[in-house]
């Protein structure tokens, strides 16, 4: 006898069918990607095997002593140590970075306290910006500093200790929010090792003294994850589409968690009365969203010239620059501005994209290019060309130590930044143990992380354009360390029976 099952029945069961499929791709296709990233980091990228491994092991082994407490206040003044270490750090080691921070700063500057419209560095500031317009809501940020000191008749030391400031707050925020994050996820034991990770990891890099795009947008990927995670109504969405719009137009990989939470959604929860339900938080999402987009774009086409932008095409060949192994190139810049319209801008590099690919070692270039991007724990840290514009003097006995600590030229960096090396390949190392779990908040991280990968493998390279994500590796280190820990708890149950 056939039984027939209603239209319905079959319906739900091939949405279901579908959703795991999809599910099991994003977390196969996650792993064998971060696998061949850590096998790439132990054969070609000199980081050694044994180190790391003993790492892992002894992260792993705190969750075997650290006791299940959720307590609120322990992380809280934790969080106010960690924002008066990071103070008194910068007070220490205070210094103002050159190369293109130096220009938008500078010029911001320029621009608000000098009657000369020619002033040199508003000249620079206004050239790079018709190049790269990505960057003006970045140098209208640096402006409504420059503004604050020219009403309180302030210096430029006062201009940067200010951004400083608000660099240890976003800091300081992020660690709570990744705590969070974590204690939601694995539990309140495993909060703690990620917050741990977070403050050797992050909290001892120098990029929180460089008011940067970088720095600026670290809190967004962590907070908008919080905000998925912590909120039961539809109008999350609302903070989470303006937050990530925000950060597009600062850091244009802030926009990744937003395409993969509209994809995770879509496979999780597509259903036409859901449709009909989260209609009005939808449209609310993209009137948030064009309440950054259009200001900004109104901006790049009334103040600045779009013909001399910089646009996507030039990134995607800059990126299969074998030279530079992907990384920024003075050669591919000015092949780009030879041409004087952005029509033929875009035409010149589709013709030199297609060609690179034809002629690039495509196998070398792009083991090269991931290298460049996971195989630094340090994020590019004094790295860029003319990174120190001024060096404070020691203003205290310990400032001497601390610079040759954490700055980059200092004597004792070689030994901290071999820590954070061997720390961040032992994180991305733990995250693989993070296969199993298939839940939609994971999955969200994953697919946030795969994208970040696409990113930095197709457009310029940099190891600080992982920057921000940093905390969404250390959430699926703690979820693989939970899943070790389960393991070897049944093991030993296994062997006592």
């Amino acid at each position: 006898m056939t039984v027939l099952l209603p239209a319905g029945n079959i319906k739900n069961i091939i949405m279901v069918m579908l959703k795991k499929v999809l599910d099991t791709s994003i977390n196969l296709l996650w792993s064998a990607i971060y696998a061949v990233v850590i096998i790439f980091l132990f054969v070609f990228g000199e980081n050694g095997i044994l180190s790391v491994f003993l790492t892992a092991v002894l992260i792993t082994a705190l969750c075997f002593f650290l006791k299940d407490r959720d307590d609120k206040k322990r992380i809280k003044i934790r969080c106010i140590v960690f924002f008066f270490f990071l103070l008194f750090l910068a007070f220490n080691i205070y210094f103002r970075a050159g190369w293109d921070v130096y220009v938008l700063t500078g010029g911001a500057w320029d621009e608000i306290f000098t009657e000369k419209i020619w002033a040199e560095q508003l000249i620079k500031a206004y050239d790079y910006l018709n190049m790269n317009p990505n960057n003006i809501l970045l140098y209208g940020y640096y402006t409504i500093f420059a503004k604050l000191c020219f009403l309180f008749e302030r210096g430029p030391n006062f201009y940067y200790a200010m951004m400083i400031l608000v660099n240890i707050f976003i800091y300081t925020f992020t660690s709570f929010f990744l705590y969070e994050n974590v204690k939601k996820l694995a539990g309140s034991i495993y909060a703690d090792i990620a917050w741990y990770i977070y403050v050797i990891l992050i909290g001892t890099s120098g990029w929180y003294i460089v008011p940067y795009s970088d720095s600026l947008t670290l809190f967004i990927p962590s907070l908008c994850l919080y905000l998925y995670l912590a909120a039961d109504s539809r109008f999350k969405y609302l903070p989470i589409s303006f937050l990530t719009a925000l950060g597009f137009y600062i850091k244009p990989q802030a926009g990744i968690f937003m395409i993969a939470m509209v994809i995770i959604n879509l496979i999780h929860d597509f259903k036409w009365e859901a449709v009909k339900k989260n209609a009005l938080p939808m449209l609310l999402s993209v009137v948030c969203i064009m309440t950054v987009a259009l200001p900004v774009e109104y901006i790049k086409h009334d103040y600045f010239e779009p013909d001399k932008a910089l646009g996507f095409t030039h990134y995607i060949m800059m990126g299969l620059n074998e030279d530079s192994m992907g990384s920024y190139a003075i050669e591919d810049v000015d092949f780009s501005m030879q041409y004087k319209t952005a029509k033929e801008r875009r035409a010149g590099n589709i013709q030199l994209v297609m060609k690179r690919l034809e002629t690039n070692d495509m196998a070398r270039h792009l083991t090269n290019k991931l290298l460049l991007n996971f195989n630094d724990g340090n994020f590019y840290f004094g790295k860029e060309g003319y990174f120190y514009s001024y060096v404070s003097k020691d203003f205290l006995p310990s400032s001497g130590f601390l610079k040759n600590v954490f700055l980059d030229t200092g004597k004792y960096y070689p030994v901290l930044e071999q820590i954070r090396q061997t720390l961040y390949v032992a994180v991305l190392f733990l995250s693989l143990f993070s296969l199993k779990d298939s839940r939609k908040e994971v999955l969200l991280i994953k697919l946030s992380l795969i994208g970040l990968f696409l990113f930095q493998m197709i457009f310029e390279a940099r190891s600080r354009y992982l920057f921000i994500y940093i905390p969404f590796f250390i959430v699926l280190a703690c979820i693989g360390i939970k899943e070790i820990k389960e393991l070897i708890v049944k093991l030993k149950e296994r062997q006592a029976a």
